[in-house]
């Protein structure tokens, strides 16, 4: 597996506030999937971290969507 460049490593405070928008269900589909892509993303998640295929075979979008959405998250939070 490529060694990662980009990683997501959410606080307990991000992982509540990505939870929050997904359950409330009105933000956009893309604020969605994003928050979808980052707690799957995530290091320090307790079902261990998903690599960018299996998180793009999750959600049913390219590899390169979840490289730039993780890329986006280091770079700007």
């Amino acid at each position: 597996m490529p060694k990662i460049k980009n990683h997501v490593c959410l606080t307990v405070d991000e992982r509540n506030f990505l939870q929050n928008l997904i359950g409330k269900g009105t933000a956009t589909a893309k604020s969605i999937m994003h928050a979808n892509v980052l707690l799957a993303a995530d290091q320090s998640n307790t079902h261990g971290r998903k690599s960018e295929l299996e998180i793009a075979e999750l959600f049913h979008i390219s590899k390169q969507t979840v490289h730039t959405i993780r890329q986006q998250f280091s770079n700007e939070g």
